[in-house]
């Protein structure tokens, strides 16, 4: 494994604070995968936040009542999907509980 160059390290920062600024609010889709099945597992959220550059992280707020919540949280990733006007389908199989 190699390590990331000062100057990539900060563009990367660069980067991530760029998207930041520039996505103020919207919808997404943040998922996982079920451990056990392999199913696609999440929920919509209308915000999130930046927490860290380095590492770069972020927070998303997830009721403990979500039927998403464990398996979010069972995970030591997951993903956060921009969705586009387009995508209201996708919206709504992530929006029940």
């Amino acid at each position: 494994m190699t390590t990331p160059s000062l100057e990539s390290a900060m563009t990367d920062a660069e980067r991530v604070k760029g998207f930041h600024r520039t996505f103020v609010t919207g919808v997404t889709a943040v998922t996982t995968l079920d451990g056990v099945t392999g199913e696609p597992r999440g929920l919509v959220v209308n915000a999130f936040s930046a927490l860290s550059l380095d590492p770069p992280s972020i927070v998303v707020c997830v009721q403990k009542t979500s039927a998403s919540y464990r398996h979010l949280f069972a995970r030591d990733h997951l993903a956060v999907n921009i969705l586009a006007a387009d995508q209201a389908e996708v919206a709504s199989r992530f929006a029940s509980k």
